[in-house]
């Protein structure tokens, strides 16, 4: 577990973890609105715009992992929201190479502490969306399907058991093979804006937003 603590030390002294804490400040979050919360998929999403008529932040940080989630839901709890989606844990299998074991106790650890703190929130679980490998740079990134797989059928039981739900983005994101299709993607693990319009109508259109 040192790994783990010294991971979890160094990540929180990044620039951009300090700079969005830092604008954060400037953007607060609307009481009793919707937060979308994550890593950079999460970040590089126009939510406000994807639903202008909904009270819509986005607290998404590049390179964000459980850990980091984790330790900044004081801000997001206080503002008592209706609803939170949250996707994190790409970044916890790629970068850092963590076990589903440990991703999975800080999951429910994060559920708890929001059930806890802002109990009548309705917190939705996303899935963690599918790579496609063929033209992802990160070689930590690579040959992850099976236990990407293995961490969604897990988020699938916390998301339904713990939480208002878990939202399945993987089945809508792949081509049939586990594998993110490519008009989604620009570089095998972020969205293009096509991808983000998908996600956003999903959402519409199954009366999660």
């Amino acid at each position: 577990m040192e790994n783990v603590k010294n991971g979890y030390a160094s990540f929180h002294e990044s620039d951009h973890f300090k700079k969005r804490m830092e604008l954060f400040k400037t953007d607060p979050l609307y009481k009793k609105g919707v937060v979308f919360l994550g890593n950079s998929i999460t970040e590089q999403g126009d939510w406000k715009g994807l639903f202008p008529e909904k009270k819509v932040s986005n607290r998404g940080i590049g390179g964000d992992n459980t850990f980091g989630v984790l330790a900044r839901l004081d801000e997001i709890i206080a503002s008592k929201p209706e609803k939170i989606f949250l996707m994190i844990g790409i970044n916890d299998l790629g970068s850092r190479q963590w076990e589903v074991s440990l991703i999975l106790e800080n999951y429910n650890k994060i559920v708890d502490k929001i059930r806890k703190g802002t109990p009548k929130t309705k917190l939705y679980i996303q899935s963690v969306l599918p790579l496609n490998d063929s033209i992802l740079k990160g070689a930590s990134y690579k040959n992850k399907a099976d236990i990407i797989i293995k961490l969604n059928t897990e988020l699938r039981l916390l998301g339904n058991s713990k939480c208002a739900g878990f939202i399945d983005l993987y089945s809508l994101f792949h081509n049939g093979d586990n594998v993110l299709e490519s008009r989604y993607t620009r570089d095998g693990i972020h969205l293009l804006p096509e991808g983000y319009n998908l996600w956003a109508e999903f959402l519409k259109n199954n009366n999660y937003l």
